[in-house]
């Protein structure tokens, strides 16, 4: 019995579809995390983080406050969710002072009214399909990087002074918990 005789292009279509395969299955899997992150989390009714989180949403464009959890499994604050948009919040965050619920909230709400959840999943989409391209993945990293600058730009076009914003991130920087970037 001879072996199977596989051309080149042949060989590099099942390189790219196994690699293309491993990209999403991590993608399904990071979904599947979050999902069983938003359904142990629990919900933050704290009227001062309610009322904020109101006012928040409107002034970056929401039509609804978007529901607000904690979870002992979260680090540092993010943004999620397609259909709920939801804010996660270290268990922590109800110990917080008001400027740096505000700004948090700030920053989180930007990333909803952009629909960053949404571009996060789709720049993923791409690196799975291109992920044999160097560029897919630059373009993705360079994606998420103009995402946060303009979530932190909104920060700051809300009054916020740029030192106080900087004092929070510092704040989670040195406590070993700084937001993803």
């Amino acid at each position: 019995a001879s072996a199977p005789h596989w051309s080149i292009s042949e060989v590099l279509a099942w390189a790219w579809a196994i690699g293309s395969a491993a990209a999403m299955v991590a993608l399904l899997l990071s979904l599947a995390r979050v999902r069983r992150l938003t359904l142990s989390a629990t919900e933050l009714n704290d009227e001062a983080w309610t009322t904020a989180a109101e006012i928040a949403a409107r002034r970056a464009g929401l039509r609804c406050r978007p529901r607000l959890v904690i979870s002992d499994r979260v680090a540092t604050p993010m943004a999620g969710g397609l259909i709920r948009p939801t804010v996660f919040l270290p268990a922590s965050a109800s110990t917080w002072p008001a400027d740096r619920r505000d700004i948090v909230l700030a920053h989180e709400l930007a990333h909803l009214a952009g629909r960053d959840p949404l571009r996060h999943i789709v720049a993923r989409l791409a690196v799975a399909l291109y992920w044999f391209h160097p560029l897919a993945w630059l373009a993705a990293r360079d994606a998420s990087v103009a995402r946060e600058a303009a979530c932190d730009e909104a920060v700051l076009a809300g009054g916020t002074r740029p030192s106080t914003y900087a004092e929070v991130l510092l704040d989670f920087a040195g406590s070993g918990n700084a937001p993803a970037r």
